[in-house]
């Protein structure tokens, strides 16, 4: 199972900072907040968890003083709960990982390939929690969005594949397993 963090989220991001696109009445300052935010994806990615939480909470405040439709939110609260969820913190970590989703789909619609990264980040939540009733449509839905956006043959649709396949296997549920 694998936490996504979301490539184009990133990129969307900085297309609205350089563009001007950005939503909120928040000065962007897009050169030091990217930077602190890099910082802090840098630290995480290095298990520096200590470092990286008042880093990413710092990019998080900052981003809200932008407006709750601020382009930066999502991506901040969905980092931040990437390291919760790293550090086990699963119900801090899903409710950030809601809020991002919650922004995404209202920017970019239900079938972005940042929806899908938020989408299977709350699966991978459900699925640690034992909740699998609750990751399955999670997982299935990730799916079907990969699938449409990136197609059969992305390594991310591999990814889901195989995610979805060990839910299976956790339920007793070998023949979908291997048929998926």
């Amino acid at each position: 199972m694998k936490q996504r963090w979301c490539r184009m989220g990133l990129v969307s991001l900085l297309m609205l900072v350089v563009f001007g696109g950005a939503t909120g009445t928040g000065a962007m300052e897009p050169d030091g907040w990217m930077q602190r935010f890099e910082e802090g994806v840098k630290a995480r990615e290095a298990a520096r968890y200590a470092e990286a939480e008042p880093i990413l909470m710092q990019v998080l405040r900052e981003a809200e003083q932008g407006g709750a439709d601020d382009a930066r939110v999502a991506l901040a609260a969905n980092q931040l709960g990437l390291l919760y969820h790293d550090q086990g913190r699963l119900s801090e970590a899903e409710a950030l990982y809601l809020r991002a989703l919650g922004t995404w789909e209202a920017q970019l619609g239900p079938e972005h390939e940042d929806v899908a990264a938020a989408l299977n980040n709350l699966a991978e939540i459900a699925h640690a929690k034992g909740e699998w009733a609750a990751a399955e449509p999670l997982y299935e839905r990730v799916l079907k969005i990969e699938r449409q956006t990136l197609g059969p043959a992305h390594p991310d649709v591999a990814i889901s594949l195989n995610n979805l396949a060990e839910l299976y296997r956790k339920q007793g549920r070998e023949t979908a397993a291997e048929s998926t």
